[in-house]
C-alpha cells in the first residue's frame, strides 16, 4: 500500500442503515457513506514542475459507531 496525500474529499450522502449481523460488538449506530476523495497521484520526476496528477475515486462503505459515537468498526463496500 502506498501512501498519497489526499487534495481534499466531500462526503456524498451518508445514511443510516440497521445494524447488521456481524457488526462490532457495542455497536448503537451504523451508516451507509459515500465518499469522493481527490489524492496527488505519483508522476515522473521532473524539475520543469507542472506534472502533478490529482486522481478522484469515490469509496462506498458503513460505519459502526457506539454509544459515544466513536467509530469502532465498519465495512468498506466499493473499492475502486
Amino acid at each position: 500500500m502506498w501512501n498519497q496525500p489526499i487534495a481534499g474529499y466531500e462526503i456524498l450522502s451518508q445514511t443510516p442503515v440497521a445494524i447488521g449481523r456481524t457488526a462490532a460488538p457495542g455497536t448503537v449506530k451504523s451508516y451507509y457513506v459515500k465518499l469522493k476523495m481527490s489524492y496527488g497521484q505519483e508522476a515522473n520526476q521532473s524539475w520543469n514542475g507542472g506534472n502533478n496528477i490529482i486522481k478522484t475515486v469515490v469509496y462506498e462503505y458503513t460505519i459502526e459507531l457506539d454509544k459515544n459515537n466513536k467509530i469502532i468498526g465498519g465495512e468498506l463496500l466499493l473499492f475502486p
